[in-house]
């Protein structure tokens, strides 16, 4: 462990962007005897806000590349692919640097992620987008819904999300929210686009709050501004609702406002909400300080829809024979890509071809049905269809967990 956090030191001190089983190549395939090897980039968040993730999406990103070798092996292919994972930190500029790293010294011109819409954001900004066709299993925010660049995302947009979030208060009798969210691309639009759709219902947006980190102190603030606003909203606690678009570190704001329930009581009298960003959580639901706050506030998230299937049931079997973690759903969606790439693969004359590897990948979305259902993409490269599904964190017989509605 000491050897492992002074080499991530020295890379980063050294400006190395950190890749797992990576040479330096300025070819993304090789030939290994008969068959040519397809290296395939894993932008995930190693370290950051969404670490606890990074090994369940390599694992079954890794599952999809294992999947798509046996079917490129029975059409009688000689492309293989293989997997070379960096760390986004689940930050902009780290993913920036990877993705630059990954295409301009090992030569990938096709990866997996990153997650987030803010590491999206900053890709936008590097010329190397017009060279590497990136895929995303959870970027959403609509703003970054352009047709015509190599980013494709698999998960609909946040303003569909914004939509049935909204409904789904309303429909529990909630007509006054506050609203917490990242100061961030997502976090900003899906606030805005939560705000419109709620009062759109009817229903009132009492304030909304942004926020910079996790620090205990800008909780504490956070909550001290909550509260006083909940107090002058005139609505009953029954009628009120927080609604937090945050990635995990929304949990330490779950933390402190149970260390300061007797200060500010009026915050664990109401119900709580989220989004994709904090659901099936499972550091949340194991820290007893959290858990029981979180089920006593009805805490309830939406995340991309995944219907029950046989082959669903089967991938999760084979993840839980090897993982003791609760499959993500951005996790299935990570699978389904990889296996799009290798259908994708299956039919190119040059995987080295930019545009005729992007064609292809779109050909096989319009008709491929994976895990997590169709992949087609939309005009702008986005999932064109879909549904959520609705997770709470419930309280049965002394133990806390996440049951979906």
């Amino acid at each position: 462990m000491l050897l492992k956090k002074v080499l991530v030191v020295l890379l980063i001190l050294c400006g190395v962007v950190f890749l797992v089983g990576c040479e330096e190549d300025d070819n993304p395939t090789r030939d290994e005897g008969d068959l040519v090897q397809f290296d395939l980039g894993g932008m995930l968040p190693l370290t950051g806000d969404l670490e606890r993730y990074a090994s369940q999406l390599q694992t079954f990103i890794q599952f999809g590349l294992d999947d798509a070798n046996a079917m490129l092996a029975n059409q009688g292919s000689p492309i293989r692919m293989n997997l070379i994972v960096g760390d986004t930190r689940t930050e902009g500029e780290d993913a920036r640097s990877l993705a630059e790293y990954m295409h301009r010294i090992s030569g990938i011109n096709c990866v997996v992620g990153p997650l987030t819409s803010h590491e999206i954001l900053a890709l936008t900004t590097s010329s190397v987008l017009d060279s590497i066709l990136v895929l995303s299993p959870g970027s959403t925010a609509p703003a970054l819904a352009l047709p015509g660049d190599n980013v494709f995302r698999f998960v609909t947009s946040d303003s569909q999300m914004a939509n049935v979030l909204s409904q789904k208060m309303w429909d529990d009798g909630i007509r006054g929210i506050v609203t917490l969210y990242r100061n961030d691309i997502w976090g900003v639009a899906l606030s805005s686009y939560i705000g419109d759709a709620f009062t759109g219902l009817g229903g009132q947006v009492i304030s909304r709050h942004q926020y910079y980190g996790a620090r205990t102190s800008e909780m504490t603030e956070l909550l001290d501004s909550v509260s006083t606003d909940l107090a002058a909203s005139g609505f009953s606690a029954d009628q009120m609702a927080l609604q937090l678009s945050t990635l995990e570190e929304g949990v330490e704001l779950f933390r402190t406002a149970n260390v300061l329930s007797d200060e500010y009581p009026e915050v664990g009298e109401i119900r709580w909400y989220g989004s994709d960003g904090l659901v099936q959580n499972q550091y949340m639901i194991g820290d007893d300080e959290i858990n029981t706050f979180a089920a006593q506030v009805q805490y309830t998230a939406p995340i991309f829809g995944i219907a029950e299937s046989a082959s669903l049931s089967s991938l999760v079997a084979r993840f839980e024979a090897v993982s003791d973690d609760e499959p993500w759903t951005y996790s299935f969606i990570a699978y389904d890509i990889a296996r799009l790439i290798g259908e994708a693969l299956a039919e190119v004359s040059n995987p080295n071809d930019l545009s005729e590897l992007r064609s292809a990948i779109l050909d096989a979305a319009d008709s491929m049905e994976g895990v997590s259902g169709s992949l087609e993409l939309n005009e702008d490269g986005d999932r064109a269809g879909g549904t959520y599904n609705f997770w709470q964190v419930v309280e049965e017989e002394g133990s806390v967990g996440w049951v979906k509605l």
